[in-house]
């Protein structure tokens, strides 16, 4: 996709923006609340911006040409054990276990897939499987309510009526954004995808990279895990970060990536992921019920995908 095209995802953003206003009055009212902003804007901020962190951090598996299809399941793990350690010992050192399950996590899957040459398709699936029952395991199965006060209060903490997960999206997609065009990874990266055999022939550092990757993409689904269980107050390894992977996938296509590997564009990205949260929100709005947005997800990915191949834009060509 071109530099232009890449815009796509925003301009779909818009128009379901547009859509909405016209249809519900007083849709981009905003008010405040306990310090907090409150309407239909400040509900697509905050579901918005988990999806924009679990996606973004997902550009540098993509331009690899892998995906990482475990972190929902890694977002109830890190849920889990950051709500069973507030309970035990604080907080901060809850955040701290916390952060690093989710890094542990990201760097088993790079290890299956740099030094074991898995496919990430196939290592991210046993992480859906094995996270996802580990959470359960250290939660005890079902709902674990935090003990703690301090974990509800740092789901209702705002900063100029944002939830903190918003800003911590948006200075990591500025941060990665800027690493990502000012750095030689995202070449690297990009010839990876493009050309596994030749990039191993060039010596590209590619059981490195995959570290980093999934790391990273393990970091990002541990802090949106621990944003979900302060907003709940509770950790619920059956329900938190169900369907992420769908949102995941969602974003990047909506952002052109191609799932095969190249170059990708994270502005494009943060935008499919909000333009995605945007329909599913449009749809609730609407009245429309949880199983319509599962289907419409799915529809998208099947046209857009078709769409694409019809036009014959090769996969990767993102800029």
């Amino acid at each position: 996709m071109s530099e232009r095209r890449a815009w796509f995802p925003w301009a779909l953003l818009a128009l379901l923006l547009a859509w909405n206003a016209l249809s519900t009055p007083g849709f981009f009212a905003l008010a405040l609340h306990d310090g907090r902003l409150v309407g239909a804007l400040a509900d697509l901020c905050l579901h918005g911006a988990g999806a924009v962190l679990l996606a973004v951090a997902c550009v540098p598996l993509v331009a690899a040409g892998g995906v990482d299809l475990s972190v929902g399941s890694t977002m109830a793990l890190c849920s889990s054990v950051f709500v069973v350690a507030a309970t035990r010992w604080g907080v901060p050192v809850a955040l701290l276990c916390a952060l690093a399950t989710g890094v542990s996590t990201g760097l088993a899957t790079g290890a299956c897939v740099g030094w074991l040459r898995l496919p990430a398709l196939l290592a991210t699936l046993v992480g859906l499987s094995a996270w996802r029952g580990a959470a359960q395991l250290v939660s005890g199965g079902g709902v674990h309510h935090a003990q703690d006060p301090e974990v509800r209060a740092l789901g209702q903490w705002s900063l100029l009526g944002l939830p903190p997960i918003a800003w911590l999206a948006l200075g990591f997609t500025a941060a990665l954004h800027w690493w990502w065009t000012r750095r030689m990874v995202g070449l690297q990266s990009a010839a990876i995808g493009l050309g596994p055999r030749a990039a191993l022939h060039a010596g590209l550092p590619i059981k490195r990279l995959a570290l980093v990757a999934f790391a990273a993409s393990g970091c990002a689904a541990a802090l949106v895990g621990i944003a979900s269980a302060c907003e709940l107050g509770a950790a619920d390894a059956s329900s938190i970060g169900v369907w992420r992977e769908l949102d995941v996938l969602v974003a990047l296509v909506l952002s052109g990536a191609g799932l095969s590997g190249g170059r990708v564009s994270v502005p494009a990205v943060a935008g499919g992921a909000l333009a995605a949260e945007a329909l599913i929100l449009t749809l609730a709005w609407q009245g429309a019920s949880t199983a319509s947005g599962l289907c419409v997800r799915a529809g998208v990915l099947v046209v857009v995908l078709a769409w694409r191949e019809r036009r014959g834009a090769p996969e990767g060509a993102t800029a």
